[in-house]
């Protein structure tokens, strides 16, 4: 990679990097332009180089979340020996990601309230939605090839349900500041992972 290419990649990188900590601590629509230049410390031409519109650099930001959400993913499925512990595993870092790392929540936040509003967005996030679904399903019929899991269970019913838990766990927490209401759904997805396995096991999350 020649020096131009480099210096180009540094730039990008400060750029996204100043919107993440802008549209944390101010909300996309009080975010302009000119604050993620200065935050930067880039010229108007340098950021339009790169991006075309705040718009286009915010949808980058997501694809930049969705494509850590989905590495870890594909690190829990090619490690993971136990379907069960694999779904656990999911929801620990769902948390993680949008929930104990405030920043990443915020702006997670916006991209919801946001995809009311872009359809672009929108499509993004019911994409990726249903993609962790199927990927749920699918979890759900190795476990019940893998003799861990009821055999009897609905697993289009199951993977929807624990998805919508999830979901409700990341809003629940920007609605309440007390600790029981984010963990309801957290039980819920327990309550339903201890119903489905054959054999008893300690859930830890």
């Amino acid at each position: 990679m020649n020096e131009k290419k480099i210096k180009g990649e540094e730039t990008k990188k400060k750029i996204i990097e100043g919107a993440e900590i802008l549209f944390t601590e101010n909300g996309y629509d009080s975010t302009t332009v000119q604050n993620i230049c200065n935050k930067a410390e880039i010229s108007k031409g340098a950021f339009f180089y790169h991006f075309p519109t705040k718009e286009f650099l915010f949808l980058e930001i997501l694809d930049k979340y969705l494509s850590e959400l989905d590495k870890r993913m594909n690190e829990i499925e090619k490690k993971s020996k136990n379907t069960l512990r694999a779904m656990e595993e999911m929801v620990i870092i769902l948390e993680e990601i949008f929930i104990t790392s405030e920043g990443k929540f915020t702006i997670f936040l916006e991209f919801l309230r946001k995809a009311s509003k872009e359809t672009e967005i929108m499509k993004k996030i019911s994409y990726q939605f249903q993609k962790y679904k199927k990927y749920v399903y699918e979890m759900i019929e190795n476990g019940k090839k893998e003799g861990n899991i009821k055999k009897e269970i609905d697993s289009e019913f199951i993977s929807q349900l624990i998805i919508s838990l999830a979901i409700g766990m990341i809003l629940k927490s920007s609605l309440f500041l007390d600790q029981e209401n984010e963990d309801f759904s957290k039980k819920g997805i327990k309550f339903i992972l201890n119903n489905i396995k054959k054999e008893e096991e300690l859930w830890k999350f």
